[in-house]
């Protein structure tokens, strides 16, 4: 068997003990001069500059990695003038569209809200043979007794709890939109068609004034709840023979508010007159509309057109076109 070439026994690369000197290999001179001490301190000076070397390369590594992550390698004030530009351009871009979703979060909550009391006043109305709840306080079968706009939050509860609709609803959040405002616990209104008394409403015919489920003709068009705001303890509605405002338009989510229907269904619809949107927010020439009614005529209004004819199943009147 032939012998690779060049190949050291193991034997001559251990250092003699009594010398302390490496032997010498096949054809070579020594490998190492001096002592056994020599050789130590000079293996040891060897592994500390070996150490050395790896931090500081760990170090260059770790500034290098560091650098690359923030994307300042190589950066001019330019470029990274233009980054900031960019990042600020996205934010510009991004948040808008962040408050559009949470608005639409809001605004499904709400419908989803309207439907469950909607649901409550149908079941309330079947439990007995159709009469539905009173949408005005102050009376034995209101579906919230008595809280007015400046009613506690402690008033407000208690006006729900002894609803004749609470057995059917008994959340508390189901009463109030994600919109509301500290100390708003009630924010929808029963329209005032849907009326619920054995009293007629005033300056309206009593024939128009729902008193039992089973009048309600096309259910699916007629009007129960509306996201009113702070709930001013009374229905809300409009004139029906005129075209005239009586409380005032809402605001709710987005450029409109979220409506419920005899049917159980719950819908939001979106403003499309400028004067309505005007008329929400009282802006001029409506600087001294009171508050809690505005009485405001606004003839050819589509808006004010399609709640009437939710309220009060039909307009009552020629509309101006």
């Amino acid at each position: 068997m032939h012998k690779r070439s060049g190949f050291t026994p193991l034997e001559n690369k251990i250092p003699d003990c009594e010398s302390g000197r490496l032997p010498e290999r096949h054809g070579e001179g020594p490998r190492f001069a001096g002592s056994q001490t020599d050789v130590r301190k000079r293996h040891r000076s060897f592994l500390q500059k070996s150490r050395k070397s790896r931090k500081s390369r760990k170090g260059r590594c770790a500034g290098r990695l560091a650098a690359e992550t923030l994307g300042l390698t190589g950066f001019t004030l330019i470029e990274l003038l233009v980054v900031v530009a960019i990042i600020a351009l996205l934010m510009a871009i991004l948040i808008p569209a962040l408050r559009t979703a949470r608005e639409q979060g809001k605004r499904a909550v709400c419908l989803s809200n309207l439907k469950q009391l909607t649901l409550a006043w149908i079941i309330y109305a079947d439990e007995n043979e159709g009469k539905i709840c009173t949408a005005w306080v102050g009376r034995t079968d209101s579906w919230v007794s008595v809280a007015g706009r400046n009613a506690s939050e402690a008033q407000q509860i208690k006006a729900m709890e002894t609803g004749v609709m609470f057995p059917y609803v008994k959340n508390l959040k189901l009463y109030k939109c994600p919109t509301g405002l500290r100390g708003e616990m009630v924010t929808y209104s029963i329209v005032g068609s849907m009326w619920g008394g054995s009293t007629p409403v005033s300056g309206h015919p009593d024939e128009l004034c729902i008193k039992n489920r089973l009048q309600i003709q096309r259910p699916g068009e007629r009007i129960v709840f509306v996201d009113e705001g702070k709930w001013p303890g009374s229905p809300w509605g409009v004139w029906h023979d005129s075209p005239m405002w009586w409380d005032i338009p809402t605001i709710r989510h987005s450029d409109g508010t979220d409506w419920s229907f005899a049917d159980g269904h719950s819908e939001y619809h979106k403003w499309r007159d400028g004067r309505t949107m005007d008329l929400a927010v009282l802006r001029a020439p409506y600087e001294n509309v009171n508050p809690d009614y505005a009485s405001v005529s606004h003839p050819g209004n589509e808006d004010l057109e399609w709640v009437q004819r939710g309220i009060w199943g039909k307009l009552q009147y020629e509309p101006d076109r």
